[in-house]
């Protein structure tokens, strides 16, 4: 109950009492958004079961603008809430942490971001959006997985046994390397460094393909490859004979050594003699002496006009 008093301009006063009565004498409850972030190091599937909670992971609460209206960070048990939600549209993002990368996002089959036990945070890093309408929204949670890498060198096998030896100090930069999904496709392309290696950083876990370009014009022209996966496998060519390299790399593993051996072509020695025919007969008797400093052109036979 309220007295309110109204004064006029020449002073005059006049009060009333006024009362004030709830419509309802307990306050709705605010609506939560909930959910956990978990890292994938027993299975990559994007399943949350038996996974490892992320525990201090920093999660933002997305308006339909894409304005963040509130963060949170998740529990030792990598939970995290967000309460009094009002009615409207929203996402959820996460922060990834380093060495990880977003696992197989709604793996259960379905794009609802309240489905319980997989992952609903796609490879940006948030969830679909969702709507909130006067309910709780629990179950938005993200899993994260471990990457690995994948490496090697591309070298000159000068002996041709397969293996990368200190008897091979050849190796090729430039050379162009792709690396492909189980499906096909080309993910991430490199090129060698001078010391004829390559790596690919950041690989999620499953099946690739290495493919090494053997007709990269970094290569001898008339070079072969080496045989396949003989010996030690840390130094021997792992290409098949179009130059590639199925690798399969567990959850946070680096897999190195898949290389690529290169057997140059064959090289020979010309030698000979430049004299004076004494004798006219076209062959270096005793007498004809040797004649020193005369430049030698070596040309291939296809091209006469270029010395090699």
């Amino acid at each position: 109950t309220y007295t309110v008093t109204v004064t006029a301009a020449n002073g005059c006063t006049k009060s009333a009492t006024v009362t004030v009565v709830a419509t309802s004498t307990v306050c709705a409850p605010g609506v939560n958004v909930s959910g956990s972030v978990f890292n994938e190091t027993v299975s990559y599937n994007g399943l949350s079961a038996t996974e490892t909670p992320i525990a201090g992971n920093i999660v933002s609460l997305y308006d339909s603008n894409g304005f963040i209206i509130a963060q949170t960070q998740t529990t030792a048990a990598g939970t995290y809430q967000f309460t009094n939600v009002p009615n409207g549209t929203y996402t959820v993002g996460f922060a990834t942490p380093n060495g990880l990368a977003p696992t197989i996002a709604n793996a259960v089959g379905n794009a609802s971001v309240s489905d319980t036990g997989d992952s609903d945070m796609n490879p940006n890093g948030q969830t679909n959006s969702f709507v909130v309408a006067s309910a709780d929204v629990t179950n938005v949670d993200a899993g994260f997985v471990a990457t690995g890498s994948i490496s090697g060198i591309v070298f000159g096998d000068t002996n041709g046994d397969g293996q990368d030896t200190d008897v091979d100090p050849t190796v090729y930069p430039n050379v162009t390397v792709s690396l492909l999904d189980a499906n096909g496709t080309t993910i991430a392309t490199t090129t060698t460094d001078i010391n004829g290696a390559y790596t690919f950083d950041d690989v999620l876990p499953g099946d690739y393909t290495v493919v090494v370009d053997v007709t990269d014009t970094d290569l001898p022209p008339t070079a072969t490859l080496s045989p396949q996966n003989i010996g030690n496998d840390a130094t021997n060519s792992d290409i098949d004979a179009t130059g590639n390299a199925p690798v399969t790399v567990p959850i946070g593993t680096n897999v190195s050594d898949i290389d690529a051996g290169i057997v140059p072509p064959a090289t020979y020695t010309l030698a000979g003699t430049v004299f004076v025919d004494d004798a006219g007969n076209g062959l270096q008797d005793n007498a004809d002496a040797g004649l020193k400093g005369v430049t030698v052109f070596l040309f291939n036979a296809n091209n006469l006009n270029d010395p090699v």
